[in-house]
């Protein structure tokens, strides 16, 4: 399956999500009728009064169900908001804490290492590192989108994990990341808390009945009293068995909604590093552990689902299992596992070189493949996923990065002050003007620490820009709302003082919008499906071609409308009536950033054919620049495709 594939997947999957979630409710409305009409004719019987109480009442199954509503959906609505705040708010609620850029710990500097050198691969921005202090093997990558993702690790990885085995469950939680099943994650983490509302009010209306003055205490004012407590028994029992209807489907939800995705996402590791040894040497130490997986804390049974492994001590079996068995797991990626586990003990720091533990990894045995495109599909393939050529490269680009860059981009101040960098013209008398904006406009610091890296600055390799900025995006979430307001208007300023944008000012302007806005309220992070057909923006994708043949032709005309031609062939082979190219003076920028906006809303499918008409359309001439590369980024971010890296290089085949 192709990165739009499993989009197309996660979203049949939140199908089934809402299927269970229905019969779920119809059936605690049904069992609470049925409690409540047999409460109503008992009180009747008392009191002689049946007079032949109808079996069906619609008033009172209106009201049983309006009550079952506002509480289930009150209590899904309330734990959503609470995980609103994306990957970093789950993985706090869980009792994760980030891992210090600075740290001097080994292993969390490799750690750091593996997800910095995967995220960079992947085209995707560098995922902020939780570590769980638990003693069990386990992981798990959570968020809305790539933009808010955080990879979470517990301590017993950092232990026994070598840096193969960890880059195996870090390319396994980075499946998840890159094929949408985060936000399926945290959708059903609201849902299954709305489906157990009932058995918690249940719990404590019991506890708190069955306390020191509960019934005893009512007893002694009387027979009325006692009835009262004994009727407040009755319904706090009631709830309880009656949302154990909710629990019971929220463990079937959750299984079924995870355990297939794991197995997908277990061979998508062993396809991003191509190295089985790695994720299954990890699955196998989970089985020889004194703690396997196990996590301890109480959040665990809500967030079983989202984990590497299984997360819970009382292990369930059959229809509940949120993952299949370690066996099976481990069977499909080496089938020459026999069912035996080895004793685990802790790394003693020796199975991991100096260079692989704690510099970017390249494997000896993967140098850097030329990883330029023959054909539009081979792109389009590419998206949302990554290769060991792709892994071993960023490795590179990451070892080769100016020190004093690689530094300042990891903290917020930094990452502020190499973005306005990289925006600075090479004009000299243009670059004086755009400091002195910053001088102005900008935070103190950003600028004394621009002026400082000033010295690096032609030390930047272009292909180290999309890198940089990847890795400067969670330090720029991470700033307050007034200094990211700041911040922009510093961004504008420097973009808009030669009176043009360019196609990298564009990009940025992009990788800002849909990355870092939805953080301070400024965009959302939520798109809806509008579009599911090409015919539905023909339009939007012609704007979209006509930019991208103008750019990559040189002005030249006839080279413009014959890639422009075989990007409509791409979009739609079966057209009968190919439209017209753009004229030059309106394949602008602007145009771009209208038909962008549109795309956006496409199906997952839609999406597919404008990115092989986009990769077609580059491709026309065989031969790929920096300018095609970056609007190409462009275009990724605004429609939430991930490109690696190295999808495209200098030269096409």
């Amino acid at each position: 399956m192709d990165f739009f594939a499993h989009q197309d997947a996660a979203r049949k999957r939140t199908g089934l999500l809402i299927f269970y979630f229905v019969s779920a409710m119809v059936l605690i409305i049904g069992a609470l009728y049925v409690v409540a009409a047999y409460a109503l004719a008992s009180q009747r019987i008392e009191f002689g009064a049946l007079n032949g109480f109808p079996l069906f009442s619609p008033g009172l199954l209106c009201g049983v169900s309006a009550v079952v509503l506002a509480v289930v959906m009150g209590g899904s609505v309330y734990k959503t908001s609470q995980l609103r705040g994306g990957g970093a708010t789950v993985a706090l609620n869980m009792g994760a804490k980030p891992v210090n850029r600075h740290t001097t710990d080994l292993s969390e500097r490799k750690l750091l290492n593996v997800v910095e050198e995967m995220a960079i691969a992947a085209g995707v921005p560098v995922p902020t590192s939780f570590i769980l202090e638990e003693e069990g093997i386990n992981a798990f990558a959570a968020g809305f989108t790539p933009s808010d993702a955080v990879v979470a690790v517990t301590r017993g990885c950092l232990k026994t994990l070598t840096r193969d085995e960890l880059q195996g469950v870090i390319a396994h939680e980075f499946s998840h990341i890159l094929n949408g099943d985060m936000r399926l994650n945290i959708r059903l983490m609201g849902i299954v808390h709305g489906l157990l509302v009932l058995s918690l009010i249940g719990y404590y209306v019991l506890r708190g009945t069955g306390g020191r003055g509960g019934m005893r205490s009512s007893s002694r004012k009387g027979e009325g009293g006692g009835g009262a407590a004994v009727a407040i028994l009755v319904v706090a029992l009631s709830l309880m068995v009656v949302g154990y209807i909710g629990v019971v489907f929220g463990r079937l939800i959750k299984s079924a909604v995870s355990r297939q995705r794991e197995f997908l996402a277990d061979a998508s590791s062993v396809q991003f590093t191509r190295n089985p040894r790695g994720i299954a040497g990890a699955l196998r130490k989970i089985g020889g552990w004194s703690d396997g997986s196990r996590i301890t804390t109480p959040k665990a049974e809500e967030a079983s689902h989202i984990f590497f492994s299984n997360a819970l001590t009382n292990k369930l079996t059959g229809l509940f299992d949120t993952h299949p068995p370690l066996d099976k797991r481990i069977g499909r990626i080496d089938p020459t596992f026999k069912g035996k586990f080895p004793i685990v003990r802790p790394l003693t720091g020796e199975e991991d070189s100096p260079l692989t533990a704690f510099a970017p990894g390249i494997r000896p045995d993967s140098g850097v493949a030329s990883a330029a495109a023959s054909d539009a599909s081979a792109i389009t393939a590419a998206v949302g996923t990554l290769s060991t050529e792709h892994i071993a490269a960023a490795g590179a680009l990451l070892a080769g990065m100016p020190a004093v860059i690689a530094e300042a981009v990891h903290e917020p101040t930094g990452a502020q002050a190499v973005v306005c960098l990289l925006l600075l013209d090479k004009n000299p008398a243009l670059c004086a003007s755009q400091m002195a904006m910053v001088q102005q406009s900008a935070d103190p610091t950003v600028a004394a620490q621009m002026q400082r890296l000033m010295a690096v600055r032609s030390a930047i390799a272009p292909s180290a820009r999309l890198p940089l900025l990847d890795m400067a995006v969670p330090e720029v979430r991470s700033l307050t709302a007034g200094q990211y307001t700041s911040f922009r208007k510093t961004i504008d300023a420097l973009i808009g003082a030669d009176g043009r944008v360019d196609v990298f000012e564009f990009m940025l302007q992009q990788v800002l919008e849909r990355h870092c806005d939805s953080a301070f309220g400024l965009a959302s992070n939520q798109t809806s499906v509008r579009f599911g057909s090409v015919g539905q923006v023909l339009p939007q994708c012609c704007g979209l071609l006509s930019v991208l043949a103008w750019m990559g032709c040189g002005g030249d005309a006839v080279q413009a409308a014959a890639a422009f031609s075989k990007a409509c062939a791409e979009l739609d082979p079966n057209s009968k009536r190919p439209p017209s190219i753009f004229a030059k003076s309106d394949a602008n920028l602007k145009a771009l950033r209208a038909s962008l906006n549109d795309l956006r809303e496409c199906s997952p499918q839609v999406k597919k054919r404008v990115f092989g008409a986009c990769s077609a359309c580059i491709l026309a001439d065989k031969f790929v620049g920096l300018v095609e590369v970056e609007v190409l980024r462009a275009v990724g971010a605004a429609l939430d495709c991930p490109i690696p890296a190295m999808t495209i290089g200098a030269q096409a085949a």
